[in-house]
Parts: structure tokens; sequence; C-alpha cells
């Protein structure tokens, strides 16, 4: 692999629109605190944390065959388990009205989420983290990291990290 070459990030070979849970970590750009902070274990969610948290609740709506389980945002990312069923043939990105046809695959749920979330974030023109003016604006990291969930146990387990994690740092 050349030196400038990026990685694939998703597994090679998967159906990404199969009937699965799956666990998904995106992380904002350059690991900024853009969501809020945590005090004594508990994530506080300043505007734009508010608006991935709602984003992110509203994937369902705007994916009929998904739906989002334990979640939670941290001041840099987001952790959640969405489960996605087969038959669904339509995906929109969030906050659009009219859906578009499209296999409903993880990598299209994801993409929306972000856009969404940035969109709305640069569009209320939130201009401070702490005491840094945003520039650029708000920004996702490349891509996002999944996890195909296997079975019941390990379902429990993420469970249990997502929870868990606020208390954590």
């Amino acid at each position: 692999m050349e030196p400038h070459e990026r990685k694939p990030l998703r597994l090679k070979g998967y159906d990404y629109s199969s009937e699965r849970a799956y666990f998904v970590t995106i992380c904002t750009k350059n690991r900024t605190d853009y969501f809020g902070g945590i005090r004594e274990g508990i994530m506080g969610l300043n505007e734009m944390g508010l608006v991935a948290h709602e984003c992110w609740q509203d994937i369902p709506k705007h994916f009929e065959n998904a739906v989002v389980d334990e979640f939670v945002v941290m001041p840099d990312h987001v952790h959640g388990i969405v489960f996605t069923a087969v038959g669904d043939r339509h995906a929109c990105p969030l906050r659009q009205r009219q859906p578009r046809p499209n296999h409903q695959k993880i990598p299209v749920i994801i993409g929306s989420f972000k856009s969404s979330v940035t969109r709305i974030i640069n569009e209320k023109n939130f201009k401070t983290v702490g005491d840094a003016n945003l520039h650029p604006p708000f920004a996702w990291q490349r891509s996002y990291h999944d996890r195909i969930i296997r079975n019941e146990d390990e379902l429990n387990r993420i469970h249990r990290y997502i929870r868990e994690n606020p208390k954590q740092t």
C-alpha cells in the first residue's frame, strides 16, 4: 500500500444491508470536545451535543427499518448501537422530507447522521467550544468505526460499555 493510500475501514465483502446489530463509534475531527463535558461521571451536553443526540434519536424516522438502541454522546465522539432489518428500500438524509431509493446500509445511515449534525451545527453558527473559536467549522473525523454484534452476550457487554463510558473518563 502506498504511503498516501487510505486503508478501507469497512469489512471487505460484507453486506452492510443485512439484518444485524452494529456497534458504531463516530469521532469529531481532531477529537475536539464539541459536544459538552463530563462532570462526576455524567455527560453534560451543550447545544452541539443536543443536536447530535437528537439526530441520533431521529435515525428511525428517516430509515424505517433502522432501530437505535443504547447510545451516548461524549465530548468528542458518539457510541451507539443500530439494528437494521432487511426489506427496506428507502433511505434519506436526516432532516429531509422526501425519501430517495437506496439500500439501507450502515454507511448510508451513518453518513446521513454525520451530514445532518454537521449541517445543523454549522447553520446554527455556534461560535465557541469552551474558549476556542470554531475555525474551521464543526467537522467529523473521516469515516467511523463499526463492529458487527455477533450474539446476545456481546450485545450486553456493549450496552454496559456505552452506559459506563462517561464514568471511565
